[in-house]
């Protein structure tokens, strides 16, 4: 994770002493302040770790937005729902099936429409 110049920057006041015991935590970590503070926030702040259900939440949200499907945002949450009522070690995999599933459907579909349009003109 970069924390250069094009990083968001964020001004912070500390309580009194606060940023001597930065100081003290950095320099025993043989870490900056800036980068202390940061894996402080990691720790408490982790990223969303990307899954197959994050992913499928994500593509049925565009087709409802883009009217690709007749399914509607509650039949979405239904279906979440579903799957997080599946045991831990199936839901993964059912998700990556799901949403497998519905792009393989979306490419048959590109697929079909270009069979569907004429020819290019060709100079032969």
């Amino acid at each position: 994770m970069s924390t250069g110049r094009e990083s968001d920057k964020f001004m912070l006041r500390l309580p009194d002493g606060m940023r001597d015991r930065i100081k003290a935590a950095a320099e025993g970590s043989g870490r900056s302040m800036n980068a202390e503070i940061v894996a402080t926030l990691n720790e408490k702040y982790p990223a969303e770790e990307p899954s197959y259900r994050n992913l499928l939440s994500m593509t049925l949200d565009f087709l409802i937005v883009e009217g690709l499907t007749d399914k509607t945002t509650d039949d979405k949450e239904e279906l979440l729902a579903r799957l997080d009522n599946l045991p831990a070690e199936l839901r993964e995999d059912t998700a990556g099936r799901l949403t497998k599933g519905i792009i393989d459907g979306l490419k048959a579909k590109v697929d079909e429409f270009e069979r569907s349009q004429p020819a290019p003109f060709s100079d032969d």
